[in-house]
């Protein structure tokens, strides 16, 4: 089972719709929340809560590689066979 920590979140990302030709430089920009952390703490060491909930349907967009770097706070990543994004709550753009 995936369980992120603090403010990071598993996006599944969205698979690509039949009929629609896919540019190789195109990237995923969309997913679903998978699976949250409980959210940071601030200085005072009082955790802040999410803004999101698993089931979101989340807009992360910018330049996304499926197993590289994402933004400057997220990942792509492989487990069980299936490809994921872990991104920090601050990388979602909105809620879809």
């Amino acid at each position: 089972m995936l369980r992120p920590l603090k403010d990071w979140l598993f996006i599944l990302p969205d698979k690509e719709e039949e009929g629609i030709i896919k540019l190789p430089d195109k990237r995923p920009e969309k997913g679903r929340i998978i699976a949250m952390g409980a959210g940071r703490l601030n200085k005072k060491g009082e955790r802040l809560p999410m803004s999101l909930k698993v089931g979101d349907c989340v807009y992360f967009g910018g330049e996304v590689d499926g197993l590289d770097r994402l933004g400057a706070n997220g990942y792509g990543f492989i487990y069980d066979g299936v490809k994921y994004f872990a991104i920090r709550e601050m990388e979602v753009k909105g809620i879809l």
